[in-house]
């Protein structure tokens, strides 16, 4: 994917030239500049089909368009109780090694990443038994 970028103040745009299936294709982004509290501005896309300000433009199928264009989400909008509970597991584990950590801080760190561990473990258990039984 190749890109030009026009910052005249009265046009502002991004041509996007890429391909796709053998068949090339140009799409014009308009630009909008949103000025900031302390001075600057702060640019954002507009959907070629919604209009809607965005930062990202996921290109699905040689369509270059917002994630809600394209109805997309996000991997944490489709995790049952079971993924989050693991989830949180996770980020609590990765927070303790992540830098060393001392005295409360690390304390309140390893009691949060039990109780998510234990949370996990009953909502695991409870599933296993909801859907094959009593294993033993």
């Amino acid at each position: 994917m190749g890109y030009t970028v026009i910052m005249d103040p009265d046009d502002r745009r991004l041509i996007l030239a890429y391909s796709t299936n053998g068949e090339a294709r140009t799409v014009n982004v308009q630009l909008e500049a949103i000025p900031m509290r302390f001075g600057g501005f702060r640019y954002y896309a507009l959907c070629p089909r919604t209009l809607r300000r965005c930062q990202v433009l996921p290109v699905v199928g040689g369509v270059v368009a917002c994630r809600q264009a394209h109805r997309l989400t996000y991997a944490s909008q489709s995790m049952d109780l079971l993924g989050r509970a693991r989830e949180r597991m996770d980020r609590c584990e990765k927070r303790l090694h992540e830098k060393p950590r001392r005295g409360r801080n690390r304390q309140r760190l390893t009691r949060a990443w039990i109780e998510a561990s234990e949370d996990f473990e009953n909502l695991f258990s409870t599933e296993a038994i909801r859907r094959f039984g009593h294993l033993f």
